[in-house]
């Protein structure tokens, strides 16, 4: 629906008000298209409750990662920003997990004015943009956890909605962000925040890279729904009964790297670390049957319009 909705913003007879050539007047009405083209190439099953979304969750990160997506020049007033990819991943079946699966997923991106965009399976809107602060409102989709073997017992945490918002500021080459999001579809039914500070480091030639460090704070029903055991689920499984609180869920590190080759393709990777804390950490279903150490890793191919 969203890309829908950029790809009529121009359909309506003013590219001579915008001033775009032609050709990239077609491009950005065939985006839509290209986008679900990408999607419906997914693999069965990526995305529903019963299979593990780590791959397009890792695509969702690629918003700070110049590796896929280089850091934009400010739009011209009636131009459009259009990123279409692949990316492969590996990462953990679930969260807390020890086990590892690989898996592909598009990564695609539409921006339009600087102003609305579409990432994956990301919606939103900068309302306050300049050089230095932006701010803004997203939805999103969660994947939930599924029916692992090793979940043997605990109940499937279903897809939801994330509806939030998020604050960047870039006071030199520092970038700090924070983000908010609370789910609104019945999926864990929790709330997340995301603190963050990032760094760009300019590589030979035109490749480059950013280091990132992350800190995630849950709500109560986010670590129960995820980390918890409740009685039924206790003695499904064998496990303990557990009731996490609210609190930090983990601490991360992200390294991106990217190379802009014949000019419209950019080839880049992604690496992630994270360890579990405090109410993640102890839950019987890390202790027992996972781990508290959480890696990603992912290397994509985009073109960018």
């Amino acid at each position: 629906m969203f890309a829908c909705f950029l790809g009529a913003c121009r359909s309506e007879g003013h590219e001579n008000d915008a001033g775009l050539p032609e050709d990239r007047m077609r491009r950005a009405l065939l985006a839509p298209g290209l986008c679900a083209a990408l999607a419906a190439a997914g693999p069965a099953g990526a995305g529903q409750a019963e299979g593990p979304g780590h791959r397009v969750q890792l695509a969702e990160n690629l918003d700070e990662a110049p590796g896929f997506e280089p850091e934009p020049e400010p739009a011209e007033e009636g131009d459009w920003a259009i990123s279409v990819g692949m990316i492969g991943s590996i990462g953990p079946e679930f969260p807390g997990a020890d086990g590892y699966e690989f898996g592909y997923a598009p990564n695609f991106s539409i921006v339009w004015r600087d102003r609305l965009f579409l990432k994956n399976e990301t919606a939103g809107v900068n309302l306050i943009k300049n050089e230095t602060f932006r701010a803004g409102l997203d939805v999103r989709r969660d994947h939930g956890r599924g029916d692992e073997d090793e979940l043997e017992g605990l109940d499937e945490v279903d897809d939801g909605v994330e509806v939030g918002g998020f604050l960047r500021y870039d006071p030199g080459p520092m970038r700090l962000h924070l983000s908010f999001r609370q789910d609104v579809a019945s999926g864990h039914e929790g709330a997340l925040v995301v603190l963050g500070a990032s760094t760009m480091i300019s590589l030979a030639g035109t490749g480059w890279a950013r280091v990132k460090g992350e800190a995630t704070l849950a709500s109560a029903s986010y670590m129960r729904a995820f980390f918890g055991v409740d009685a039924s689920d206790s003695a499904a499984s064998g496990l303990a009964a557990y009731k996490p609180d609210a609190g930090f869920r983990d601490f991360g590190v992200t390294l991106s790297s990217g190379y802009r080759f014949f000019e419209h393709w950019t080839l880049g990777g992604v690496l992630t670390y994270r360890r579990l804390v405090r109410g993640a950490a102890d839950s019987p279903i890390v202790r027992e049957r996972g781990s508290p150490n959480q890696l990603q890793a992912g290397l994509g191919l985009s073109y960018s319009f």
